[in-house]
């Protein structure tokens, strides 16, 4: 007689799935059981595997040397590459294909050894600790310190460690600690992005820039940052706490959907309910000016086209410009701002030089 004290604790969770494969759960607990392997590949991979490993031709208990067989067998299943692992016997059933079936027990072995079987094996094998990281939406293991960087005329989508996804424009940097994706969610970063934050009570998002510190309340935002302009962060949605850091004692400023702060030095600027969708036009390859300074122009073309616009008349300089290139050349990009500006332009090399207008 089979001594209970000798057999190995497991938790309810993992107990449920030793009963699940004995075939002794109840139809509820089946139910669920199945609904998570269909919606599991892993999981659903792990338990056929375990199944096959079993799998034996009588009704004699399995012995702990075949006990760790099947261990020996479930894990070489495990870490074999996809493209090896050979097709599955005939009388394993592919669980997550059958998701409303009830359970053909299929193998002698399961009805003889039963539970007790079942859960020798999940807790020799530490099953437990597998099934609890193949569980859907678990926290990502932290990252090796990472930087992505974009050269002119680069745009880069990322995807950090958390899920969260942030889209890089040109000349721009974005750097995670060795920490991040752990218990810590903080990079730094220069240049312009957009950020689509997986939201975490428990791990809030950070960026810091030269100036600024955002800290993400569930969002998606655009920052464009860098050390002579300073930090500009537009709210798209959720919202986002905002901090100078160069001001002493400077509190948190919420912005919510449609909210943009301008930080520069130890001073931060508001404007409350003025974001459109026009902020995020260069996550298309579209750039839009509205009433910019040809300063401001100057800095965006050699980002974009790594070009260096030189503006020869003092008059042509202190305009400004509104206007939209959607994936325009550097040639027409400066054909518009002469034809806009009222002047002349030429091209020589990577330089653009507007002038007056030749006298007729």
């Amino acid at each position: 007689m089979t001594d209970d004290r000798e057999q190995p604790e497991l938790d309810p969770q993992w107990e449920g799935l030793a009963r699940f494969l004995a075939g002794e759960s109840s139809p509820e607990e089946e139910q669920r059981i199945r609904a998570e392997l269909a919606g599991n590949a892993e999981r659903s991979a792990l338990v056929n595997a375990l199944d096959a490993a079993l799998a034996r031709p009588d009704d004699v208990p399995l012995s702990p040397r075949e006990v760790e067989a099947a261990l020996a067998s479930v894990m070489a299943r495990r870490a074999r590459p996809a493209d090896r692992a050979p097709a599955p016997s005939p009388d394993v059933i592919s669980i997550s294909a059958r998701p409303n079936a009830r359970p053909r027990r299929w193998h002698p072995a399961w009805r003889s050894t039963g539970l007790r079987a079942a859960a020798v094996v999940l807790a020799a094998a530490g099953l437990g600790l597998i099934w609890r990281e193949s569980r859907v939406g678990r926290s990502p293991a932290p990252s090796a310190a990472q930087v992505h960087q974009t050269r002119a005329g680069q745009v880069d989508t990322v995807k950090l460690a958390d899920g969260s996804t942030v889209v890089l424009g040109p000349e721009s940097r974005l750097t995670t600690g060795e920490a991040f994706g752990g218990k810590a969610r903080e990079i730094a970063f220069e240049g312009q992005g957009y950020f689509d934050v997986v939201h975490d009570d428990a791990r809030p998002f950070v960026v810091r820039t030269s100036s600024a510190t955002l800290r993400d309340i569930g969002t998606t935002f655009s920052v464009r940052s860098d050390s002579v302009v300073g930090t500009l962060v537009a709210v798209t949605s959720g919202a986002v706490d905002v901090v100078a850091t160069r001001s002493a004692g400077s509190e948190p400023t919420v912005l919510h959907a449609g909210d943009r702060a301008e930080v520069l030095g130890e001073s931060m600027q508001v404007h409350r309910a003025v974001v459109t969708q026009g902020e995020l036009a260069w996550t298309r390859g579209v750039l839009e000016f509205h009433d910019a300074p040809l300063t401001a122009v100057a800095q965006e073309l050699r980002r974009w086209y790594g070009v260096k616009l030189v503006v020869s008349d003092s008059a042509i300089a202190s305009r400004r410009l509104t206007a939209t290139f959607d994936h325009a050349s550097a040639d027409e990009v400066g054909r518009v701002l002469a034809a806009v500006l009222g002047g002349s332009v030429s091209r020589a090399g990577d330089t653009l030089r507007l002038g007056a207008a030749p006298a007729h």
